[in-house]
């Protein structure tokens, strides 16, 4: 069973080795410690802990990181429920 993630306002993530999917399947990054790179390299969130396993979001100050892209895949919908948004700094990632 893959591990669960979920964004700042709770949508489940998928986490498959160092590679992320939303709840369709849809590869939505790569993870590089707790820095996230969407496909095409640019940056797409940070794991920043909530008390609760962590949270993904979207942080500005980091917009500008690059790393190198990747092919896109899929993997198999999920049917993880969201969990009630988190009251942390940062924005929603991966435009979900």
């Amino acid at each position: 069973m893959n591990q669960m993630l979920y964004t700042k306002q709770g949508a489940p993530i998928q986490v498959s080795g160092d590679k992320l999917f939303d709840k369709t399947g849809r590869l939505v990054g790569r993870r590089d410690g707790d820095t996230v790179y969407a496909p095409d390299g640019r940056y797409a969130a940070t794991l920043v802990d909530d008390g609760a396993g962590g949270r993904l979001v979207f942080l500005t100050r980091y917009q500008g990181l690059k790393s190198h892209a990747f092919v896109p895949m899929r993997i198999a919908a999920t049917a993880a429920a969201p969990r009630i948004a988190a009251v942390i700094v940062g924005d929603e990632p991966f435009g979900l």
